[in-house]
C-alpha cells in the first residue's frame, strides 16, 4: 500500500503537530503517530511551559538570563533567546487552538514559580501539561482539510528507500510486522524522533533548537 504527499511528518507529538500546524494550507501533510494519534512522550509531560508573559513583572533579559544559569552557560545564546523571545507568541497561539491552561478566579492565567526561574512565568494545565497540549492540537490539526495523521503506524522508521532530489519514497513496517506502506513525498520529509547524525543518501538529520528534525532537500 502506498501514499502520496507533500510533508511527510514521522512523530505526532508536540513537534510534529506544531510542525504540522505551522506550514502552509496548500502542501498535503501526513503525519504518522505510533500509537494513538494523544499517545506520544509530549503526552506524559507533566510541567508547564515557562514564557514571558508579565512584562510588568519579568523581561526577555531576566528569562534569558535564568535559562542560562540552570545550562551553566553551555546553552547556545542564540537558541535561547529565540526561545525565549518567541514564546509568548507560541503560548498565545496554542491557546488559539484551545489549550486550557489553569486561570485564577478572574480569568488571568495562574502563572507560577518553578525551580531555575526567578519570576512567575510557568503556565499548565494541572498536573498533565503535555497531554493537554496534544489533546489541542490534535484537534486543531483534525480541522485541517491539508493534514491527515495516521494512527497505529507501530515501529514506523525502516528506511528511506530512496531520495533523488525533491522526491523520495519512505517505507514503514507496523510493530507485527504484517503490513508494509510506501510514502511517496514529494517536497519535504520533516522527522521528529530520535534519528540524530544519521544521513540517507542526502537525507539529512539536524535539530533546530530543541526539536529533532530531518529534513530531505
Amino acid at each position: 500500500m502506498s501514499k502520496k504527499c507533500d510533508v511527510l511528518i514521522v512523530g505526532c507529538g508536540v513537534a510534529g503537530l506544531n510542525t504540522a500546524l505551522s506550514l502552509p494550507s496548500n502542501l498535503n501533510i501526513i503525519v504518522l503517530a505510533k500509537k494513538s494519534n494523544t499517545d506520544s512522550n509530549s503526552s506524559l509531560a507533566q510541567g508547564g511551559v515557562a514564557a514571558v508573559l508579565d512584562l510588568e513583572n519579568d523581561s526577555y533579559e531576566l528569562h534569558i538570563n535564568d535559562t542560562m544559569i540552570a545550562g551553566k552557560h553551555a546553552n547556545d545564546i542564540d537558541a535561547v533567546t529565540t526561545l525565549v523571545h518567541e514564546g509568548p507568541a507560541e503560548i498565545y497561539k496554542v491557546i488559539e487552538y484551545g489549550v486550557e491552561f489553569d486561570k485564577k478566579p478572574d480569568g488571568e492565567l495562574n502563572m507560577t514559580l518553578e525551580g531555575g526561574h526567578s519570576r512567575r512565568r510557568i503556565v499548565h494545565h494541572k498536573d498533565t501539561t503535555g497531554a493537554e497540549l496534544v489533546r489541542a492540537m490534535v484537534a486543531e490539526a483534525q480541522t485541517r482539510e491539508n493534514i491527515t495523521i495516521i494512527e497505529k503506524e507501530g515501529y514506523v522508521y525502516e528506511k528511506v528507500i530512496s531520495c533523488e532530489n525533491y522526491w523520495f519514497d519512505f517505507s514503514s513496517r507496523t510493530a507485527d510486522r504484517k503490513r508494509n506502506r510506501v510514502y511517496s513525498v514529494f517536497e519535504h520529509g520533516i522527522f521528529t524522533y530520535q534519528i540524530l547524525g544519521i544521513d540517507y543518501r542526502g537525507f539529512n538529520a539536524v535539530i533546530p533548537d530543541c526539536v529533532c528534525a530531518a529534513v530531505c532537500e
